[in-house]
């Protein structure tokens, strides 16, 4: 009736207390029981078998866009019924919720609130056999936050159209659709530009195929008016019929900014247009009222002031007899001479090879022997008149 215990083999892990052995790790064992008085003994073998580690499975749902923390996974436990508690550390080995106690009644467990990174999760059984298992599981994350760059690529005109906005995204989770909203709505779709768009303020909004969204603003405006000034080099020709004067259009701003013509309207005496050219200097005019259109590629229009050269009054010269001749005395002429500017002078040259005289209104010829006699008359700025009358 009294017997001592042995067991073979006998690892230190082992200890016995009573005819009880505890600490006995997975193996096959005799157990010797021997009856202390006879010393009599019976051998026993037994098995004691590993036990079998609980098997983890992790489903992993990314962020939904860069930064945010509602990542989340799946965690499902096989191979063991009952309840356990589970750690879950980021990869700097901090616990990120503590223990948490669970039960493979509510299989699978939903872990949410998880930032992008790499996690190790630990699963500790709290009932028989327990034992301890340790998954990995990693959230994802676009490697950059979503972003979009909106611009203008071509201006409103100043007919109040044909502006365009270019979106261009990155990061995110990629296969981009874009949206305008403002002063004109585009639903979204794959295409980044927008055109034909009036002035306004404008937001593109850009979503990836992961739902995130991002946004930027661009506000289009009508360019400036053309503004310029027209002026003549002279504002009173020299002489009658000169067409030597110009226009030349300076100062001018605003609009498409460069990629200016222009046009030169003559509207009397006479109406006629000239242009549209490059240059911005008209030459070779006459008197006459003009005014200069100005336009540029986007439809913008400026009209100048109305510009006006004139000229001086056409010379007429007039030949008359004063006194005719007589006998013992000779004729006397007067040259009169109406236009032109100032003192006049006179010749019987057209080029003025020899200059006879100057006079104010008229003047007084003398000694006219007989012969046949006329005069050109020239003024103060150096305009000829035609020939006078002919008198013989």
């Amino acid at each position: 009736g009294t017997y001592t215990y042995a067991i073979s083999p006998n690892p230190a892990s082992i200890s016995l207390s009573s005819n009880v052995f505890s600490g006995v790790p997975s193996g096959t064992y005799t157990v010797t029981i021997t009856d202390a008085t006879t010393l009599c003994s019976e051998d026993a073998t037994i098995v004691v078998p590993t036990a079998t580690l609980p098997t983890i499975t992790t489903t992993p749902t990314a962020v939904t866009c860069f930064g945010d923390n509602n990542g989340s996974f799946e965690l499902n436990v096989s191979g063991y019924s009952g309840s356990y508690n589970y750690e879950i550390f980021d990869s700097s080995s901090a616990s990120v919720f503590g223990i948490v106690a669970a039960n493979t009644s509510t299989n699978p467990q939903i872990v949410t609130g998880l930032l992008a990174g790499s996690y190790s999760v630990v699963i500790t059984e709290t009932a028989s056999p327990f034992c301890s298992n340790t998954a990995n599981v990693i959230i994802a994350s676009p490697a950059d936050a979503l972003s979009v760059v909106a611009t203008e690529t071509s201006n409103v005109t100043c007919d109040d159209n044909n502006g365009t906005i270019t979106a261009v995204a990155s990061g995110g989770w990629g296969t981009y659709e874009y949206e305008l909203t403002g002063a004109a709505t585009v639903a979204y779709s794959p295409n980044g530009t927008f055109t034909n768009l009036s002035a306004g303020i404008y937001t593109v909004n850009v979503r990836d195929v992961g739902g995130c969204i991002a946004s930027d603003g661009v506000t289009l405006v009508i360019p400036p008016p053309i503004t310029a000034t027209a002026t003549a080099n002279t504002t009173l020709l020299s002489c009658f019929g000169d067409t030597n004067a110009s226009i030349t259009v300076s100062a001018v701003s605003g609009g498409q900014g460069s990629n200016y013509s222009y046009t030169l309207n003559m509207t009397s005496p006479t109406t006629s247009t000239s242009g549209p050219q490059s240059s911005n200097v008209f030459n070779g005019l006459g008197a006459g009222t003009y005014n200069i259109v100005v336009t540029d590629g986007y439809n913008c229009v400026f009209t100048s002031a109305d510009v006006v050269i004139a000229e001086p009054t056409q010379i007429l010269a007039s030949l008359v007899v004063a006194t005719t001749p007589t006998c013992t005395t000779d004729a006397t002429l007067t040259l009169s001479a109406t236009g032109g500017t100032g003192t006049y002078e006179y010749s019987n040259s057209a080029t003025f090879a020899t200059v006879l005289g100057s006079f104010a209104s008229s003047t007084t010829i003398t000694g006219v022997t007989p012969g046949t006699y006329m005069y050109y008359v020239r003024d103060a700025n150096g305009c000829i008149s035609i020939v006078s009358n002919e008198i013989t």
